[in-house]
């Protein structure tokens, strides 16, 4: 699918195919972009995945804690 790129600034119309950056054209990566991308590739490191399989798992720890708690009271 080709469109037309109508901007008043430039002289005549370009082609532009699929929403694609003209040649020669191309933008500079946007910094939420660049720390998506940083942030992603330290999230999947193995300390990361160890540290948050261990947070998770006393986080459901603590969880059953107070649902054994909250049973010893009612019965009491």
């Amino acid at each position: 699918m080709t469109f037309t790129n109508n901007n008043p600034e430039k002289g005549k119309p370009e082609l532009v195919q699929n929403g694609k950056i003209p040649e020669g054209k191309e933008k500079p990566p946007k910094k939420s972009k660049r720390c998506r991308k940083r942030l992603s590739q330290l999230l999947h490191t193995h300390v990361v995945l160890i540290a948050v399989c261990v947070l998770s798992a006393l986080d459901a720890g603590c969880v059953l804690g107070q649902i054994i708690c909250d049973i010893l009271i009612m019965s009491g």
